[in-house]
Parts: structure tokens; sequence; C-alpha cells
């Protein structure tokens, strides 16, 4: 059986040796079965946060960290993520493998600096039956969409607005 984890004030601490939650700029979180968000909407000097490959369905207590930049919540259960709408300089947002079936345009163009924005990635070598897609990519117009909510986006799933494939530079 698989132990529930829910992050508390005294955890976030003692993984990131800071005394105060409100000192703490990143949280690396994945797979650890995280359900609950708990203390880490209490974290408000976050920038970056990983919370991928955990078992996360509300992100409701998210709306509390202004200052995040990133944040992966990919391979989770969340199926809602207009309550991100306030995370007005997140640039980087991660979300495939979730149960993303809608987004509202009128709260989530307010993601003005968003860049970079996946909602499904390429099926893993290893993994080929791993679903990485949320129901929302397999809408009507799904990349056009996502581009007219979010205006300065420069790549969605990885690839840009005129499919050309995310590439580091050298």
């Amino acid at each position: 059986m698989i132990k529930e984890t829910v992050p508390v004030d005294d955890y976030l601490k003692a993984i990131t040796g800071k005394f105060d939650l409100e000192t703490i700029f990143t949280l690396d979180l994945p797979n650890k079965n995280i359900t609950k968000l708990s203390s880490i909407p209490l974290c408000t000097s976050l920038m970056f946060l990983n919370l991928s490959k955990n078992k996360i369905s509300q992100i409701n207590g998210l709306s509390n960290l202004s200052q995040l930049m990133f944040l992966d919540l990919s391979f989770n259960l969340v199926s809602s993520i207009d309550s991100l709408d306030s995370l007005i300089l997140l640039k980087h947002l991660k979300l495939h493998g979730n149960n993303i079936e809608k987004i509202s345009s009128n709260k989530m163009g307010k993601l003005v600096r968003l860049e970079t924005l996946s909602f499904q990635i390429m099926p893993f070598k290893e993994n080929p039956d791993l679903n990485t897609s949320n129901p929302i990519c397999k809408g009507t117009n799904y990349r056009q969409n996502m581009f007219d909510v979010f205006t300065n986006l420069k790549f969605l799933d990885g690839t840009s607005k005129n499919n050309k494939p995310f590439e580091l530079p050298e």
C-alpha cells in the first residue's frame, strides 16, 4: 500500500533547509504521492515548483504564489486550471498527463507572460502506451485556440506556432 503524502510545514522546511516557508524559492517534489497541497501555498516566494507525477486533483491553493515563474503539474489528476489565472509572472507551465477538458479563455488569458505550455507530449519510447495528453487536445482547432488565448506563447507541446520544434541554444 502506497502512503498518501501531504507536505506540511516541517517537511518543507527540512527538505529545503529553510526556517520560514516564505523564504523558500524552489520546491522540487516529483513522484512523492502528494494528494493535497497543504503548506505549499504558504511558500509565497516560490519561483520554481515541480509537483509532477503525484496524485493532485485540486490546485486552488496555488493562487497565492504570485512570484511563480515555473510550474510543473504533469502526470497528476488535475481537471481544472482556471485557478491559476492569478499567476501573472508564470512563464513555463507543464500540464501533460492530466484530465483537463477545457479552460476559461477569459481567466487564463491573464497569463500574458506564459512562453511555454504543454498539454501533451510525444509518447515515451520506453512506454508508448502512457497517455500524455489531456482531453482538451482533441478539440477542434486546439493549437490555434491555445495560441489565441495565450497571446505571448512561444511553444505549445514542444513546438512553436509555426510547428518548429523547441531546440536548446548552442
